[in-house]
């Protein structure tokens, strides 16, 4: 198993391509206004939003078989 330290700065892409990991789909964006889970309003908020797709669902069904897990869940 390799550890990896993620160090400030480091991207979703740049750990990918480091350990050649396969990610899903995914885009960032900035809203004006929010509130988070807590009601607590917040200026300026950045969010990720992530998609399945066949190569993050193949990585999680790889590590099912690697740590000999029953199976996986997804509603």
């Amino acid at each position: 198993m390799t550890i990896y330290t993620i160090k400030q700065g480091d991207t979703v892409d740049s750990i990918s391509a480091a350990f050649d990991i396969p990610v899903s789909p995914y885009f960032r964006y900035y809203a004006d206004k929010t509130y988070d889970m807590n009601g607590i309003y917040t200026d300026q908020a950045e969010h990720e939003v992530w998609f399945e797709d066949v190569r993050s669902l193949n990585s999680k069904f790889d590590l099912v078989e690697e740590f000999g897990l029953r199976g996986v869940s997804y509603r």
